[in-house]
């Protein structure tokens, strides 16, 4: 029962650390193509 929210809460951190990396590296894509 404890792995549970461990799991959620690690997939939930890692889907925010995704999308930010995601985001600097969208911006940073659009500026050198722009």
């Amino acid at each position: 029962m404890e792995e549970r929210p461990f799991s959620d809460f690690f997939l939930k951190n890692m889907e925010n650390d995704c999308s930010f990396i995601l985001k600097i590296l969208y911006n940073e894509g659009r500026e050198k193509i722009w």
